[in-house]
């Protein structure tokens, strides 16, 4: 049930109330309620879908290690910048990896889609341009389309 289906839903329960205040508190109540079950929230979107847990995890132990060090009363030591450049790196090569894998994932994703060349060809065999053997036009009904605007709207029909 969508949004207004669940404020028509209960609206029901306000029919009787006497009190003007009450019935207002109800139906304010029952409008939140509605949204907060069919309307998303913004903040539940990822903007970055390949993040993940792991590199959450990693991006937090390099930000700690990198206060520790820059916070500190005394001059970092050689071996802390190292330490700290490393994680830096390894955080890095970890978003780098974690991003090339999610792109590999959807273009195989993609890949299983229908290939626009083929799509082409395939639109041009039945028009009859791009394969010779090929027949101009569409039957239908016993009735024969030959123009562009006939079989298109002979195949709108057909897969309706």
């Amino acid at each position: 049930a969508g949004f207004t289906a669940h404020v028509e839903e209960g609206a029901g329960r306000l029919t009787g109330v006497m009190d003007v205040s009450r019935a207002n508190d109800m139906f304010v109540k029952l409008v939140l309620e509605a949204a907060d079950k069919n309307i998303p929230r913004k903040g539940e979107r990822r903007g970055r879908p390949w993040w993940t847990d792991e590199i959450d995890a990693q991006v937090k132990k390099r930000n700690t290690l990198k206060k520790a060090v820059m916070q500190s009363e005394k001059p970092p030591t050689g071996a802390q910048l190292v330490k700290l450049a490393d994680e830096q790196v390894k955080t890095q090569k970890l978003i780098d990896d974690t991003k090339l894998a999610a792109w590999d994932n959807e273009m195989q994703r993609l890949s299983k889609q229908p290939n626009k060349a083929d799509t082409y060809r395939l639109i041009k065999k039945i028009d009859g341009r791009g394969d010779k053997q090929g027949v101009s036009a569409i039957r239908s009904d016993d009735m024969y389309h030959v123009t562009d605007a006939q079989k298109a709207n002979a195949l709108t029909e057909a897969f309706a």
